[in-house]
């Protein structure tokens, strides 16, 4: 791995979040969906047991207006995400997929027993779920987008 400057990566984080803002924290069961449910695009799928998967075809195309390569971004990525998720990440790994068919299926669930509450955490930590649980409380929201996510220090 190539260390990335400080400063640079501070700059690449804040355009993460800009870029990122309005994309959606979806839990569902043992993953998180980061998504924008209106074109369908996904982000990241991170799943309970620390396997992140970030869209590769998106992030190539970001990281290319920084001259990186994805062994460098990798790494970033899995802090980026661990940082704004506070999910503990043990592996990340690209993928080049279209998960129209799983979205739909997400979205359009009928059923409820995939949502997250504090007796059903699926695999998730408890401040995680809390802090997703008081977001929505608080922005009276079934949706939390990345904005939103704040964690205090």
């Amino acid at each position: 791995m190539v260390d990335v400057n400080p400063r640079l990566k501070q700059i690449i984080f804040n355009k993460i979040d800009e870029d990122l803002a309005d994309v959606i924290f979806h839990p569902y069961g043992k993953e998180v969906w980061l998504v924008t449910m209106d074109d369908k695009t996904w982000y990241f799928v991170g799943d309970s047991d620390g396997t992140v998967w970030f869209n590769q075809k998106f992030f190539s195309n970001f990281f290319n207006l920084f001259s990186i390569g994805s062994k460098e971004y990798s790494p970033l990525l899995k802090e980026w995400f661990q940082t704004k998720t506070k999910i503990t990440v043990r592996k990340i790994a690209r993928r080049n997929t279209n998960y129209d068919y799983m979205l739909d299926g997400i979205v359009r669930r009928s059923d409820i027993k995939y949502d997250w509450t504090i007796k059903n955490r699926w695999g998730f930590s408890y401040p995680t779920v809390k802090k997703y649980l008081d977001l929505k409380e608080s922005l009276n929201s079934e949706e939390i987008k990345i904005r939103d996510i704040v964690w205090s220090s």
